[in-house]
């Protein structure tokens, strides 16, 4: 077991110190080492879906210069808000909190409950929790929770049988949750106030149009990115719009706020700009053509999209999904400005990513 001396140092890095530090000793020897307050640091989050073993990792760029590992396993989400790093499991309903004064706390859930999606504002954060689904009369029904963390009150969780619940964001001082609900088969949003109750339902169709990371709020709207190429927004009256948009369309990957609009990346490597309800522009990003890779995660900082990718394990074999890069785009004309390639740990797949200097 690391002493408290190591985890001290491990989550300096984390935090953006500067400069030279001095030789630190590690499980596998010593190591000494510059941040360069120029370079991008990353965190990296790896987890093992069959063990109990989860690892998080600092790059400066394309050097990893530490690492610790947590004794769980199916760790799938690390997000930062404000000063700290939150790591949900998908499983169970353990989180993590890497605070600013460099301590790793270990939270539960009280309903044990695994998360599946996390999301936050100014001074919430909140956990999507799975309940399961039950079959009743050969109607299947689903059971889902919002779990909220605000540091100036002790959390609260929300359980609602509306459905699975995939996605949310906050808007106009309630909870806006992206559901598919099989009772009704209808997809929805059901708009939640603080006390858990819902308050309005926006019908959005009959199947499943949106993925999980199809929804944010920007400039005083929501918006809403379909993959049949539609978007959608309600705005601070409630008013929901839908808009064809025929030059922006596949599968879509994210989208992320941005001033007058939004920009949204797409499984297929196309990234469009939206501002005023209008593409903007529609961008192709550079990669190779006998490239095989799998969006993982994406972050943007600047001018710049930050693209988690792993290996095609159908192309590459099995072993090449435990590896992978972080490749830096312009989101001015989609050209790679960097590749900083991640090294392989067996049975550690690569799960999510932060810029710990963002």
């Amino acid at each position: 077991m690391r002493s408290k001396y190591l985890r001290f140092k491990f989550f300096l890095l984390v935090f953006g110190v500067t400069g030279v530090l001095s030789i630190i000793m590690l499980s596998t020897g010593q190591l000494s080492y510059k941040i360069n307050e120029n370079a991008e640091n990353y965190i990296i989050l790896r987890t093992s879906f069959v063990e109990n073993k989860s690892k998080l990792e600092i790059y400066s760029e394309d050097k990893k210069i530490n690492e610790e590992s947590i004794d769980q396993g199916a760790l799938n989400s690390l997000i930062k808000h404000k000063n700290d790093f939150y790591i949900s499991s998908r499983y169970k309903g353990d989180y993590y909190i890497l605070s600013k004064n460099g301590q790793l706390i270990k939270k539960r859930i009280e309903s044990g409950k695994g998360i599946t999606n996390t999301f936050y504002n100014n001074d919430k954060i909140t956990f999507i929790t799975n309940w399961g689904q039950k079959k009743e009369k050969g109607i299947i029904s689903y059971t889902s929770g919002i779990y909220l963390l605000n540091t100036k009150s002790e959390p609260v969780e929300f359980v609602l049988n509306n459905g699975f619940f995939t996605s949310g964001t906050f808007f106009n001082n309630h909870i806006y949750v992206l559901t598919f609900d099989p009772t009704v088969k209808e997809e929805q949003i059901l708009k939640v106030n603080f006390n858990g109750e819902i308050v309005k339902k926006f019908a959005l169709g009959r199947s499943p149009r949106f993925e999980f990371r199809s929804i944010t709020t920007s400039n005083d709207l929501i918006y809403m990115y379909s993959n049949d190429g539609k978007l959608l927004f309600i705005d601070t009256a409630d008013n929901l719009q839908e808009i064809p948009l025929t030059n922006g369309t596949g599968k879509v990957f994210k989208i992320f706020p941005a001033y007058q609009g939004i920009h949204v990346l797409f499984y297929n490597g196309v990234f469009i700009q939206i501002k005023q309800n209008k593409v903007n522009s529609v961008l192709k990003l550079q990669n190779e053509s006998n490239e095989h890779l799998i969006s993982i995660q994406s972050k943007i900082k600047g001018k710049v999209l930050h693209v988690l990718y792993t290996f095609d394990k159908a192309y590459y074999g099995k072993s090449y999904k435990y590896e992978g890069l972080i490749r830096q785009y312009s989101i001015d004309d989609g050209s790679v400005l960097a590749n900083f390639y991640l090294e392989k740990l067996d049975n550690l797949r690569l799960v999510d990513f932060d810029i710990t200097n963002n």
